[in-house]
């Protein structure tokens, strides 16, 4: 997850929102607070709230977690930033979801681990 509010948006690379993509030319080009509509991943706090807002205002009996989860920075993926990032998901769900079965379908990404 990304945690760059305020880089550049717009970039070269594969992934923008991250300190590597440098400061945003204009400030239509900053990654938000909440995330932005482009090559980002998603920050960690609006995964948060979107958790929190799951459990005020719906009653689910089941979660079909679908993975898609790894960081998308490729040039930067290791074993330890792929784990970190499922576990702080994986903490999440259980925080919010302890009584809810969740059904893990890990895909592409989740058990091949770049050098």
């Amino acid at each position: 997850m990304n945690k760059s509010k305020g880089t550049s948006s717009v970039c070269d690379g594969l992934m923008c929102c991250r300190e590597s993509a440098g400061k945003p030319a204009t400030p239509e080009e900053a990654a938000g607070y909440w995330g932005t509509v482009a090559a980002c991943d998603l920050p960690e706090r609006t995964f948060e709230q979107f958790l929190q807002f799951v459990n005020r205002t719906m009653n689910i009996s089941m979660i079909l977690w679908t993975g898609d989860n790894a960081d998308h920075d490729q040039a930067s993926q290791s074993k330890s930033n792929q784990t970190l990032t499922t576990h702080e998901i994986t903490q999440g769900l259980m925080k919010y979801f302890p009584n809810t079965k969740i059904y893990p379908m890990f895909g592409n990404e989740k058990e091949i681990f770049l050098n």
